[in-house]
């Protein structure tokens, strides 16, 4: 139950940061954007995927599972989680800096992410509803 908690605390988290650079790239920090469409990627992917791990802490916290299904979202929460930030934090960085070195942790949080959805058709197929 614990770690239920923190998988709704790591979606806020997501949240949070999200609409905070947002407004950051929307007012104070736009005019040291260097590159636009990494930035506006990276926030896409930032918002879109803190409602997801939000939703799956969701879930885990309030919804009864079988063990192992609640295992594998476990997972995927914290897969999508990871990804999330190596994902968003690469292209950032490439965003601001220019850097295209930064980028290159994009394609690990990319497959990270697609780890976690993955692991969530898992779910789903592996699934047994109660007689």
């Amino acid at each position: 139950m614990k770690q239920n908690r923190w998988i709704l605390c790591d979606g806020a988290i997501l949240g949070f940061s999200g609409v905070l650079a947002g407004a950051l790239l929307d007012h104070a920090a736009a005019r040291f954007v260097v590159q636009q469409h990494a930035a506006d990627t990276a926030l896409h992917y930032h918002q879109l995927h803190a409602l997801v791990v939000t939703a799956l802490g969701l879930v885990l916290a309030f919804v009864p599972l079988d063990p192992r299904d609640h295992n594998r979202l476990q997972l995927s929460a914290r897969l999508i989680f990871i990804g999330t930030i190596i994902f968003c934090g690469s292209l950032y960085t490439l965003g601001f800096t220019g850097a295209a070195v930064a980028g290159y942790g994009a394609p690990l949080g990319g497959l990270t992410m697609m780890a976690g959805w993955l692991a969530i058709i898992w779910t789903v197929l592996r699934h047994r509803p109660a007689n």
